[in-house]
């Protein structure tokens, strides 16, 4: 095996555990965001999310947002797979809708914020790192949403938790990984 296919495959593994472990932070505040139980006949799609739990507790409906497509998109199609693992080990009952934004950038704004508007949905995700911005804009229509962002940082909203990835120390790590990785497969021929 080539030292960069192994440089790369070590950074799409390290990504792939991070956006696993990102699931898990999401299965986490997802049980932690309890929704209240519908009331009156205005509660909307409520009878989708109630299948199959008991009276008067619902299901938490999660969206995540792909800026982008998830065909093609390692990265996206890991965070979907993360956050499906998630809801479908969640035992207190979700519902997951995945969006995909698509490749035009400034229609990404519109598209959170209307999922947003939509009151469908008690937590948000993505991934991206022009999505804080676009969720700062949409917190000041709707600043009681609750959004969990991946690579990007918006701080200082307690409805939003946000986490970003160091790229230097992960290009260390997959760096330091893949010598080990030659080291032990005999090709230790770097070391000079």
């Amino acid at each position: 095996m080539k030292k960069q296919t192994i440089v790369s495959t070590t950074a799409a593994i390290i990504k792939a555990a991070i956006v696993l472990g990102a699931a898990s932070i999401a299965l986490a505040a997802l049980v932690s965001c309890k929704r209240p139980p519908a009331t009156g006949s205005g509660a909307g799609s409520g009878a989708e999310r109630d299948a199959g739990s008991g009276a008067g507790n619902r299901t938490q409906a999660i969206a995540v947002f792909i800026p982008g497509v998830r065909a093609g998109s390692a990265i996206y199609d890991m965070l979907a797979q993360g956050v499906e693992k998630a809801v479908s080990s969640y035992t207190g009952g979700a519902s997951l809708n995945i969006i995909e934004g698509g490749y035009n950038q400034a229609e990404w704004e519109d598209k959170v914020t209307t999922l947003a508007a939509s009151g469908k949905y008690d937590v948000i995700i993505s991934s991206n790192p022009s999505l804080p911005a676009i969720v700062a804009a949409a917190l000041e229509k709707f600043p009681a949403k609750k959004f969990i962002l991946f690579d990007g940082e918006l701080g200082g909203n307690p409805s939003v938790y946000s986490l970003r990835y160091n790229q230097r120390e992960q290009g260390y790590m997959s760096g330091y990984i893949a010598a080990l990785v030659s080291e032990k497969q005999g090709g230790g021929g770097a070391r000079k």
